[in-house]
């Protein structure tokens, strides 16, 4: 507990030292800002609830000990521990598949940005075709005089 409570005057000590650094504007959002805004959104209805359910849980606190035995508390409580435990890994699971394959799609999107941002390379022109030139059936070896007949 003490760890924690060195760490959150650590964090309100730099929000409030060093407003202007990324560092400090980071602090601000997440342990005021953010915080401040949920706490706008909660209406009345959710105060009288919240009363409600802790009246609740200190009155059935005395109450559930007499209708159960220990016994029954005990094999309830490691149901209810166990069911939890499913729960929580079912969600962690379904979690990270969602993140693995949104970060996979933006793998591909920015690959696929980078691919198109190359620029295509000039076009050579192409060379032309030519023939084989077939020697000439009256060429002498010769010592290049023609010899009349």
């Amino acid at each position: 507990m003490g760890m924690f409570m060195a760490l959150m005057l650590a964090a309100i000590a730099v929000t409030r030292l060093f407003p202007d650094t990324g560092t400090g504007r980071f602090l601000h959002r997440w342990l005021a800002e953010k915080p401040a805004a949920w706490l706008a959104t909660i209406e009345r209805k959710h105060v009288i609830f919240l009363a409600l359910a802790a009246l609740l849980v200190v009155v059935l606190r005395e109450a559930v000990p007499m209708v159960a035995g220990a016994g029954d508390l005990a094999l309830f409580a490691m149901w209810d521990a166990s069911v939890y435990l499913d729960v929580v890994m079912a969600a962690w699971t379904i979690a990270a598949l969602a993140r693995g394959r949104s970060g996979w799609a933006v793998v591909r999107h920015r690959l696929g940005q980078l691919v198109a941002r190359r620029r295509p390379r000039a076009a050579r022109p192409r060379a032309r075709r030519t023939r084989a030139v077939r020697p000439v059936a009256n060429d002498d070896d010769g010592d290049g005089w023609a010899l009349a007949a």
